[in-house]
């Protein structure tokens, strides 16, 4: 009986999915001609827990929702943002990208001080996430409520780089971060403390070696030293040699140091925040900067920020921002059968907002034609830029012309581009009204039936999915 009502719910569920798809109403259409149900008792099978339905992630909590399409809406706009400028001073912004180096501290359960997470400290390949965002979550989270409102202009950490025609030496005073693999000897313990004899009742010698990776160190210092050690190294190369550590239980006190790298030369050191909180409740372990576990459950971890740079993404969404950044949402239409469109955006199709005798349709398809000009533009710059960069010493005053003139002719549709959005911006309908504020409605609305699309095709699936396998069952 059981697999015969699941056949009857499969039956009117993949009907009620292939009518949706046609605009099947089950206000104006009869389903008696698919299956004999009853819809009230099909529908609380359908709500039923034991189904166990993903709903998606756009929820059913309208405050939710909200959050969501405002998150959708930054995040889009930091994809749109000019990543080639890289701010570095100022006060961070509410959803700026934020591109950071690190390392974090934590005491271990012999008391001992580990660093971990040294490797995050290569400023050329910094750690990178969007603030401002309610899906937040960990370090993101507890990174972003500590930078607020923080200037970062004093924090921006960066490499040395070479001068001009010169290696990139180590000198004194440096602070660098190298990796190693060091090599020793040592007498044998056993785990009592009591010494490790061989069959010949002396005590063994072990032979010791440990792989460290971006330790920090200062350059110079005592002769002897791993700091004097690195005095006048080449970034990057791999070196050789031996240290004498007099604190070593072995007869040559000899340390034999392989494949010493210089990583980087820092620069500039100095963390904006460091932000302490309990990452694990559970087992984890993470390595120290010598490849030893260090076991984090409910452990006080503190994370070092070191700002790197900064990409600027707007914090408020304005009908500029709307027409400058998604032109595209605003010029989105359907084509009817009698060559009319239909816009996505109500204050297009339905405003009244007219700049002289153009509509807002009128203007955004100009918008529109001109941003493909303005992406011509900027690709025909590269490729002139490209040819010149290619001649090298055998470039000639045509390459050079025709890189002058692809700059001019790319401001000209720069500013075509800036005059046709101030055009639209300064429309007015009947009432005298701009479409700003109605460009900021429509955006919201448009994000919010992007996301419910997508989250109802998601129920969708999942739903047929469940009735399939119960089908089966």
């Amino acid at each position: 009986m059981k697999k015969r009502i699941i056949s009857l719910l499969l039956v009117a569920v993949m009907a009620v999915l292939a009518l949706a798809s046609c605009g099947y109403s089950y206000e104006k259409d009869s389903m008696a001609n698919y299956a004999d149900f009853d819809k009230d008792a099909f529908f609380a099978a359908l709500t039923d827990a034991s189904l166990k339905i993903t709903d998606g992630t756009f929820g059913t909590d309208e405050e939710e929702r909200q959050k969501q399409v405002t998150d959708a809406i930054f995040a889009a706009l930091a994809k749109a943002a000019d990543t080639d400028v890289k701010v570095k001073e100022g006060v961070i912004g509410k959803y700026d990208m934020l591109y950071y180096c690190y390392y974090a501290t934590v005491t271990d359960d012999a008391g001992k001080e580990q660093v971990l997470f040294a490797s995050k400290m290569n400023p050329s390949s910094p750690t990178s996430f969007q603030l401002g965002l309610s899906t937040l979550t960990g370090l993101d989270l507890e990174i972003a409520k500590a930078v607020a409102d923080k200037d970062i202009k004093d924090h921006i950490y960066s490499a040395k780089a070479a001068d001009a025609g010169n290696l990139n030496i180590t000198a004194e005073g440096d602070v660098v971060y190298v990796s190693y693999t060091k090599e020793y000897s040592q007498l044998a313990y056993n785990e009592d403390g009591t010494p490790t004899l061989g069959d010949d009742g002396n005590q063994i010698t072990e032979t010791k070696k440990v792989t460290v990776s971006y330790e920090r160190v200062v350059v110079g210092g005592a002769e002897g030293t791993l700091g004097h050690k690195l005095l006048g190294l080449e970034v990057g190369k791999t070196n050789t040699f031996e240290l004498t550590n007099p604190e070593l239980d072995s007869a040559d006190k000899k340390e034999s140091y392989s494949s010493v790298k210089v990583e980087l030369r820092v620069a500039n050191e100095n963390e904006i925040v460091s932000v302490t909180y309990k990452p694990y409740t559970t087992d984890k372990t993470e390595n120290n900067v010598c490849g030893e576990a260090v076991q984090l459950k409910d452990k006080d971890v503190t994370y070092h920020i070191f700002p790197v740079y900064v990409i600027d993404v707007e914090d408020e969404l304005t009908g500029a921002v709307v027409v400058d950044k998604f032109y595209s949402e605003l010029a989105a239409h359907t084509d009817e059968e009698d060559g009319s469109k239909t816009y996505k955006f109500d204050a297009v199709q339905n405003g009244g907002y007219k700049n002289g005798e153009k509509t807002l349709a009128d203007l955004v398809t100009e918008l529109a034609d001109l941003r493909v000009k303005l992406t011509d533009a900027e690709k025909a710059l590269s490729d002139a830029e490209k040819t010149l960069s290619d001649a090298g010493d055998k470039k000639t005053e045509a390459q050079e012309t025709a890189v002058a003139e692809a700059k001019t002719k790319l401001a000209e549709a720069e500013a075509n581009v800036d005059a046709k959005e101030t055009e639209i911006l300064a429309a007015t309908n009947a009432e005298g009204k701009t479409p700003a504020e109605a460009f900021v409605t429509d955006m919201r609305v448009y994000q919010y039936d992007t996301l419910l699309n997508s989250y109802k095709s998601t129920v969708s699936q999942s739903l047929a999915k469940e009735i399939f396998a119960l089908a089966k069952s």
